[in-house]
């Protein structure tokens, strides 16, 4: 996982090189479930931080990496808000919904997801 942590590191720099796609392929770490990942500069600063094209299992969307040590965000719908974070030796996807509940805008607890991931 430590190669993981320091491709992202270097993310800045892979971001201007060949075309600037990084591609993730990422699995559950129970084993239950896989998820891609795939990240295009659109906007992005020479430290990495910035607005980038997200491709996540399919569905493309606008994610704003916020720091250079992350997490990227992003929205895939009017009440869903997502978020990968890769601190050393993990990399967490969360989730987060808000449901029609009788209290407008109170959130539902969010999915938290520990993937081990690997560049593709």
């Amino acid at each position: 996982m430590r190669w993981l942590v320091t491709i992202l590191a270097l993310l800045p720099a892979l971001v201007h090189a060949e075309g600037g796609l990084i591609s993730l392929d990422c699995t559950v770490v129970d084993g239950t479930q896989t998820m891609q990942f795939a990240f295009a500069p659109r906007d992005v600063a020479a430290d990495g931080t910035g607005a980038y094209t997200l491709i996540a299992n399919g569905q493309t969307v606008t994610a704003t990496r916020l720091s250079t040590q992350g997490p990227f965000v992003w929205s895939s719908g009017p009440a869903q808000i997502s978020s990968l974070l890769l601190p050393q030796g993990a990399a967490i996807f969360t989730h987060l919904t808000f449901d029609a509940s009788p209290i407008a805008g109170v959130q539902t607890a969010p999915l938290i997801t520990y993937l081990e991931c690997g560049v593709v």
